[in-house]
C-alpha cells in the first residue's frame, strides 16, 4: 500500500515537471530594444506612456512570450531588428521604408498631436511656420534626433534641411537634445508638446520661457506602434499583440495612459484618433 501510494506521488511529481519544461519550451523569448534607460522593478513609469503600455502587453503575454528591455541607440535599434529574429522597438511610426524592415502592430499603442516647434524666449515668430522660415527668415539653430520618424510631412524636410540644423546621434538622444535646448545651446527643437512639458530635466522657470509653434508641414496626429523582426518568433509575438490591442480591458489601459498626459480638450481628440484605430481591427 506504501509502495503504490509513493509511486502515485512519483508519477504526479514526474509529470506535473514534464508539463513545466514543455511549457517552458513553448515559451518565446524577445528582446525590447530602446534607446532610454528604464527601471526595469518599475511596474509603470510615469513619464513614459509607450513604456508603460508596451510592458503592461507584454504581461499580459506571460505564459506564450519572456521578454527584457535593452539600451541601445536609435540607429542600433533598427539593424538589430532587421538582423536578429527576437527583437522589438516601441513607440515606432509606421512608414513604407520601416515596413520592409519588421512587422508592426495592427493598432498603434500611442497617439500624439503634431509635432511642435518649441522655441525658447521668442515671441516674434508667427504659428503655422514653415521649417525653411524658421532655419532662414528666424535664423533659428534647431536641434533634431537621427533615426527617429517625426511623421510624413516633417521626415522628408529633416532629410533636406538637415544639414542647416543640429542632429543629435548615439544613445540617449532625445533626453540629450531636451537637455542642450534647456541650458541655452540651442533656439529651438522639434518635440511633441506632452512630451517637452512631463520632462523632469525641464523645470517650471524654463517652461514659461518657451513657446510651441505649430510646423505647416506637420499637422496630422502621429502614432507609435509596436514592430517586431520579421521572423517566426515576431509573427508569433505580433499575433499575441493585436490579440491584446483588440481587448476592451487593453484599449481602456492605453486611453488612460494618455489621459494622464493630455490636457482634457486634446486628450479627447487624442481618445478619439485612437478609437477609430481600435475600430479598424474588427
Amino acid at each position: 500500500m506504501q509502495f503504490a501510494r509513493l509511486t502515485f506521488i512519483f508519477i504526479f511529481l514526474s509529470l506535473i515537471l514534464s508539463w513545466h519544461a514543455h511549457a517552458k519550451r513553448n515559451v518565446t523569448n524577445v528582446t525590447i530594444v530602446t534607446d532610454i534607460l528604464y527601471d526595469k522593478q518599475e511596474t509603470t513609469n510615469s513619464s513614459d506612456m509607450g513604456y508603460n503600455i508596451t510592458k503592461l502587453i507584454f504581461s499580459q503575454l506571460s505564459q506564450e512570450i519572456a521578454f527584457d528591455f535593452s539600451l541601445v541607440s536609435r540607429q542600433r535599434e533598427w539593424s538589430l531588428l532587421a538582423k536578429q529574429p527576437d527583437i522589438c522597438l516601441f513607440n515606432k511610426v509606421k512608414n513604407e521604408e520601416r515596413e520592409q524592415l519588421g512587422l508592426f502592430t495592427a493598432a498603434p499603442i500611442t497617439a500624439f498631436p503634431p509635432n511642435r516647434l518649441v522655441v525658447f524666449n521668442n515671441k516674434q515668430i508667427k504659428d503655422n511656420i514653415s521649417l525653411k522660415q524658421a532655419i532662414f527668415d528666424y535664423q533659428l539653430q534647431i536641434g533634431f534626433v537621427s533615426g527617429r520618424s517625426y511623421g510624413q510631412g516633417l521626415d522628408p524636410l529633416l532629410a533636406y534641411y538637415g544639414n542647416e540644423m543640429t542632429m543629435i546621434e548615439g544613445e540617449f538622444s532625445a533626453p540629450r537634445l531636451r537637455q542642450m535646448f534647456t541650458k541655452g545651446k540651442l533656439d529651438a527643437i522639434i518635440e511633441f508638446t506632452s512630451v517637452f512639458m512631463t520632462d523632469h530635466q525641464v523645470d517650471a522657470s524654463f517652461l514659461k520661457k518657451v513657446n510651441f509653434y505649430q510646423i505647416a508641414s506637420a499637422k496630422n496626429y502621429v502614432f507609435g506602434h509596436i514592430v517586431c523582426s520579421q521572423s517566426e518568433i515576431g509573427q508569433k509575438v505580433i499575433a499575441g499583440l493585436n490579440r491584446q490591442l483588440s481587448s476592451r480591458s487593453v484599449q481602456k489601459f492605453i486611453m488612460k495612459q494618455h489621459a494622464n498626459v493630455f490636457p482634457k480638450t486634446e486628450g479627447l481628440r487624442v481618445k478619439e484618433a485612437l478609437m477609430r484605430s481600435f475600430e479598424q481591427m474588427r
